[in-house]
């Protein structure tokens, strides 16, 4: 589910654009206190070093064992990384 839609890839036939979800369709996937919408990132994971802003990632978590993630009704909360 990729809530905040997607490009349509341009040259690969048949990967059309992906609409953004309505708020009120998030209750497909759960309630909007259990789905998150942003989470840190680093190097374990994000593993395709491929991607080009990957080499600016840190190795690991920056949180020691955690990433923080930010919830579609607005709460931050740790999730254990491992």
């Amino acid at each position: 589910m990729p809530p905040f839609g997607y490009p349509e890839v341009e040259g690969v036939p048949g990967v059309p654009e992906i609409a953004a979800l309505k708020f009120s369709e998030l209750n497909r996937y759960g309630t909007p206190a259990t789905l998150f919408a942003i989470t840190d990132v680093d190097k374990i994971n994000i593993p395709d070093p491929s991607i080009t802003w990957w080499s600016d990632l840190p190795y690991k978590p920056v949180h020691g064992d955690v990433r923080n993630e930010l919830y579609f009704d607005w709460h931050v909360a740790p999730k254990r990384a491992w």
